[in-house]
């Protein structure tokens, strides 16, 4: 036993024998793993005896571990959260970390108002309303709208428009709003059209489609073609969003289904969403870790729904979990009513699992597909340019303007051949003249490059740079500058050939002398040109929308009741002033949800 296992073993034994969290730490202070335990002494102890507790995780943590630390709590139920809010904030090496999916979607009505309409939500809040979903994205839940307000119609304007019409909008005469906010309906049968909507997203409208087909045979007899074609249509909507649904259960109970499926330490859980016995979506988050089953499952399910999704009323898995019991009061309490943390063991339950099992294994053998070509990818890469290290995670920058103004900068990252969005990151070049790409490049890695030194983060180990062999001594300059050895990451530049008929890549390698030439359409090749075009993507993209608001702003300014809130909604409405010209007063007020009055000012304005 060396001495710096001999000094974790003290720590450990120092330990209270009480709840809490414990974080392991390496050699510069790094958080490798955050856990959690019923008895903090105990749990940690376990992690030295001979051969660890059997965990793919413990050897890892021999390894490297220099340091512990811990922090107690009153009960085992407030380290779960402890111990989730910690892996959010600091990201250690070795916990799994789910990124937050914000496809999912739900839609939103309050019966206790007269006149509430469907609206599209991402958070599900405890604010007595209604949910249904969830749904996959808001495209398809728009889709489905799309198809169910011919139907029933309902409103679609926002509260602050509803309250300042004074006729009906378009939407009324295309017949998919009733036009309550000038009385055209009662609140009564209002309602109704909104619980026949409600009933047509969870399926529940069969009665009602064969209603709709013996009117349209009525309409067809009586020759009224016209109503015929309507009808027809509105029961292919209606039974196109039932369709949309699968159902995959005789009962009417709300679960999520989890399975998982690993080869080593790489996994993949896959989750099915059910509702009222319908199957609304699946979707499977991949990992790479040493965790046990147990612990990665019980990471996932609290960061799954640690944010704003909804916890339905049962969540079942394939085997029962350690914090189970945790777990499940925990789940109680963000619902606010009873959840059953289920493991199934017969039945329809039993199917589930299994059918979330298979998708997790195909996912699974899908991605070591691909995982192995992107490794022999990045071994040839790397064989071939002749750097230092395979280049797992890969940086590339780009700069943007017009005309030499507002220039912006970018970075986006590769990681394992694909792209890491969480990891992107945008700048506003500040100190710069108007026009020059190369200042304005060493600005942005300057500042992203002196904030890893400073905070100690992880470098990548390749550096893509777009330009010459001007570029890429300026951009080693920088890093020198910064304090970033030559030694501890690649840097490359790729550039065209300058004749017009030369469009062949040269790729110019820090440390090297001629330029190397990649076999056209290798897999080598096409990885860096990817991760260059999305640098130029994304740079394009964050340019093109300070441009649009900073045109909106400045259009917009002045005008009367227009403040720097609503020329923003206006702008996500709009996203321009050229779109936003020549629109319509009611228009404006609809999709921006502005007073009629400020649409108007507006109008004016924009002539």
């Amino acid at each position: 036993m060396d001495g710096k296992q001999a000094e974790l073993r003290r720590q450990a034994a120092a330990l209270p024998r009480e709840p809490g969290v414990y974080i392991f730490k390496d050699a510069r202070g790094q958080v490798l793993y955050i856990g959690k335990a019923r008895d903090l002494r105990a749990r940690v102890q376990s992690y030295f005896t001979e051969g660890g507790d059997g965990r793919l995780l413990i050897p890892y943590l021999q390894r490297e571990a220099r340091d512990l630390d811990y922090v107690a709590t009153p009960n085992e139920f407030e380290a779960l959260l402890l111990e989730n809010r910690m892996i959010r904030e600091e990201r250690p090496r070795y916990n799994i970390r789910l990124r937050d999916d914000k496809s999912y979607v739900s839609l939103r009505y309050d019966p206790r108002e007269a006149f509430s309409r469907l609206e599209v939500v991402r958070r599900v809040k405890r604010d007595g309303a209604r949910y249904l979903g969830p749904f996959l994205s808001a495209g398809a839940v728009r889709e489905t709208l799309r198809l169910i307000l011919p139907i029933h119609p309902l409103r679609l304007c926002s509260d602050a428009v509803f309250r300042n019409r004074s006729r009906p909008c378009v939407y009324h005469q295309i017949g998919r709003c009733p036009a309550p906010c000038v009385g055209k309906i009662t609140p009564e049968a209002y309602r109704e059209n909104l619980e026949g909507a409600v009933r047509l997203l969870r399926g529940r409208e069969r009665d009602r489609i064969e209603a709709l087909r013996t009117r349209m045979w009525a309409a067809a007899e009586a020759h009224d073609y016209e109503a015929a074609a309507t009808l027809r249509d509105q029961i292919g909507a209606a039974e196109q969003t039932i369709e949309n649904a699968r159902v995959v259960a005789s009962g009417q109970l709300d679960r999520d289904v989890f399975g998982l499926a690993r080869e080593g330490e790489r996994l993949v859980v896959e989750v099915l969403t059910v509702r009222e016995g319908r199957l609304l979506g699946a979707r499977a988050h991949a990992f790479s870790s040493p965790l046990d089953d147990d612990e990665v499952l019980t990471s996932f399910l609290v960061q799954y729904y640690g944010g704003d999704r909804g916890v339905p009323r049962q969540v079942l898995l394939g085997g029962s979990l350690r914090e189970g019991p945790a777990l499940e009061r925990w789940l109680r309490d963000k619902r606010g009513r009873a959840v059953r943390l289920a493991v199934a063991a017969r039945g329809e339950g039993r199917k589930l699992v299994a059918m979330a099992t298979r998708n997790a294994v195909l996912a699974l053998e899908r991605g070591a597909g691909r995982s192995a070509d992107t490794a022999r990818c990045l071994e040839r890469l790397r064989e071939r340019l002749g750097l230092g290290r395979d280049p797992v995670r890969m940086e590339a920058y780009d700069i943007s303007h017009t005309g030499g103004g507002e220039t912006v900068g970018v970075a986006v990252a590769f990681e394992h051949g694909e792209p890491a969005r969480e990891s992107y990151r945008k700048f506003q070049v500040r100190t710069v003249r108007s026009g020059d790409d190369y200042a304005a490049m060493e600005e942005v890695l300057r500042r992203r490059f002196a904030r890893l030194v400073a905070e100690d983060e992880p470098r990548p180990d390749l550096l893509v740079i777009d330009g010459g062999l001007g570029q890429l001594n300026r951009v080693r300059a920088v890093l020198k500058e910064v304090g970033i050895d030559a030694a501890e990451l690649d840097v490359i530049a790729l550039a065209k050939g300058r004749a017009r008929a030369d469009h062949e890549e040269r790729i110019h390698v820090a440390g090297r002398g001629a330029a190397i030439r990649l076999e056209a359409g290798s897999a080598e090749l096409l990885l860096l040109d990817r991760l260059r075009d999305e640098a130029h993507r994304f740079a394009i993209t964050y340019h093109r929308k300070l441009r649009s608001r900073a045109r909106v702003s400045s259009a917009l300014d002045g005008v009367p009741g227009v403040g720097p809130r609503l020329r923003a909604r206006i702008l996500a409405a709009f996203g321009s002033v050229q779109a936003l010209k020549g629109k319509g007063v009611e228009e404006i007020a609809a999709r921006a949800g502005v007073p009629l009055r400020v649409a108007r000012r507006v109008q004016e304005r924009l002539g």
